[in-house]
């Protein structure tokens, strides 16, 4: 799977450098590609998601009509590009800059990877059975803190309070409570 993901990324690096005039996009790589690719976890996926960034509009905008779901090139190598808009996740205030850039052979391509807590935190709100597995596997390769993933998620609803009664916020300190919970052994599944 990680060779796939350096392939496609190529792909798409060769694909923009023809019309990038010296031009650079970062991409935030999330979700469970990049747990694949940065944490060699055995597992599957179909997409490649990038949290939305801020700037560089006319490359993302190739990118995804060359390499987007249902794009020949996305196709015939098996993954497609998504983009993930900023909120969705949410993304953790200052993730950038605590990410760090993946070497690559890439000429417009910066491609980063988030901290741990920063990436489980994007997958607390929608805690589905694959987040769940991916979040597992971050614990069990002992990266995250329980207290630090809870200040980290505290940074993806800076907007909000707990006394706010915003249901999105609500369901992912919910679920960061499992995780914690596995995390100090109390129960053993997420």
């Amino acid at each position: 799977m990680r060779d796939r993901i350096l392939l496609f990324l190529t792909a798409i690096d060769d694909a923009l450098a023809a019309v990038a005039e010296g031009k650079t996009l970062d991409i935030y790589h999330i979700g469970r590609s990049a747990i694949v690719w940065e944490y060699d976890y055995i597992a599957t996926t179909s997409d490649f998601d990038f949290l939305q960034p801020k700037g560089g509009r006319e490359l993302v905008d190739l990118a995804l009509s060359l390499f987007g779901k249902g794009a020949a090139n996305a196709n015939a190598i098996g993954l497609y590009l998504e983009e993930v808009p900023m909120g969705l996740p949410p993304a953790p205030a200052g993730y950038e800059k605590r990410a760090h850039r993946v070497e690559g052979p890439w000429r417009v391509l910066r491609v980063y990877h988030l901290e741990p807590h920063d990436l489980a935190a994007t997958k607390l709100k929608r805690f589905l059975p694959k987040d769940r597995q991916d979040i597992r596997h971050l614990c069990d390769l002992g990266l995250l803190d329980e207290l630090k993933l809870e200040e980290t998620l505290e940074k993806a609803f800076y907007y909000t309070l707990a006394k706010d009664g915003d249901e999105f916020r609500d369901a992912a300190f919910r679920n960061l409570r499992v995780v914690q919970q596995y995390l100090r052994g109390e129960i053993d599944e997420l």
